[in-house]
């Protein structure tokens, strides 16, 4: 029976990251994927901060389109755009991006089974099925990178995300409203309690989709998104989005990471970022805690702790915003459009300095800009908010 220091399931960013930092810390692993080539239609958008190249270890090849701007549409019609002078996001080819990764993994030594399922997961094995039959391996630790409502964790008895968005995205061949710019719809009839995005991928090619509570009919929601967006449909993928990171990613020989842990930005659905981020601690903890030949839940809730030191806040954030937004009505949402739309400055400053993987760090610099303060208070009365106490100490009147 073969040996592994670690198993990695699921070969998307997450587990393929998480499986090269296992390895480069001296842990003989093993990465298996499910997928034959990797290549079926997955419903992520690949819109990521610039940050992210680097985290991952990807090449620029990977990148199909810098982005600028966002506009919002409000339920009425309304618009407000954000626009900066800087790259502020990439969308990145999601099939390329997963052979980079794959490549840079077997590069560091990572074993990589394609078209292979993990059937069965215990503390110290697994059994792998592949179209030719099966095996078991044994194991140290099992890292479970299988996507929201991880098989994996289950098998282990840890809990999944907080909660589920059901979400489709369908490829459309049409003409981008612009060229470095995403929009992003809002309003209860267009997707209850999130967001539909149009995000402008290869040349000619769009990504259209959305996403809503789970037992929402998506269909008649995605039709009336595409009446916005003409062209032919090309395809049509649905999937799940996690929100709200499990209360306990670690235990007795297993970690979770990426979407299995709930590890995405609830104000975006975005999980390319925290994903990566948390892989690259749950690949070093499963190999130290492996080699170390302690690979008990005490051992292994480092990876909690690192990784909720380094996250675990804007998530938390992330989270209650998302919660706030999402109870605002059609009207609500009109009105903030409206605001935002009337206050060009205000507009700027949030397009330059906003970062799409830590919002919260946009609250203090807003603070200090009294000259954006009327603009401010009028879109926190829309949104039934009040602006926290100034600290007289970090204010400065020529910021």
């Amino acid at each position: 029976m073969d040996r592994y220091d670690v198993v990695v399931v699921g070969g998307g960013p997450s587990g393929l990251v998480a499986a090269r930092h296992a390895s480069l810390a001296g842990a003989r692993t093993l990465l298996v994927e499910a997928r034959a080539e990797g290549r079926d239609p997955i419903p992520c958008t690949g819109l990521v901060s610039p940050r992210v190249l680097a985290l991952l270890g990807a090449s620029r090849a990977t990148v199909l389109r810098e982005v600028r701007a966002v506009t919002l549409h409000a339920p009425d019609g309304g618009t407000a755009t954000l626009r900066s002078e800087k790259v502020k996001a990439l969308v990145l080819d999601r099939t390329r991006l997963e052979v980079e990764l794959r490549l840079l993994a077997v590069s560091a030594g990572v074993d990589l089974l394609l078209g292979t399922r993990a059937v069965e997961t215990r503390p110290g094995w697994v059994r792998l099925a592949t179209a030719d039959g099966g095996r078991t391996v044994k194991v140290g630790v099992v890292i479970a990178a299988d996507g929201a409502s991880s098989r994996v964790a289950q098998s282990f008895s840890l809990p999944g995300a907080e909660r589920l968005l059901t979400a489709v995205q369908a490829v459309v061949e049409g003409k981008a409203a612009s060229a470095d710019g995403v929009e992003v719809f809002l309003g209860r009839r267009v997707a209850p309690g999130f967001f539909a995005w149009v995000v402008p991928a290869e040349e000619g090619r769009l990504q259209v989709g959305l996403a809503a509570p789970m037992g929402t009919e998506l269909p008649p929601l995605l039709r009336s998104v595409l009446t916005r967006t003409p062209g032919r449909l090309v395809s049509e993928v649905t999937g799940f989005i996690p929100i709200g990171v499990a209360p306990v990613t670690s235990g007795n020989g297993i970690v979770v990471v990426g979407d299995a842990a709930g590890q995405v930005k609830p104000l975006s659905g975005g999980g390319i970022y925290p994903g990566s981020l948390c892989a690259r601690i749950a690949g070093e903890t499963a190999a130290e805690a492996a080699l170390s030949g302690d690979t008990s839940a005490g051992a292994l809730a480092t990876y909690d702790r690192r990784w909720q030191a380094e996250m675990g806040e804007e998530l938390h954030v992330g989270l209650a915003a998302h919660g706030a937004l999402s109870l605002l009505s059609d009207n609500e949402i009109d009105a903030a459009v409206a605001t935002l739309a009337a206050s060009p400055t205000l507009c700027g400053f949030l397009a330059a300095e906003g970062d799409i993987d830590h919002p919260s760090c946009l609250l203090h610099p807003l603070l200090e800009r009294r000259d954006l303060e009327p603009a401010l208070l009028s879109l926190l009365a829309v949104l039934g908010g009040t602006l926290p106490p100034r600290d007289p100490t970090t204010y400065n009147p020529h910021a």
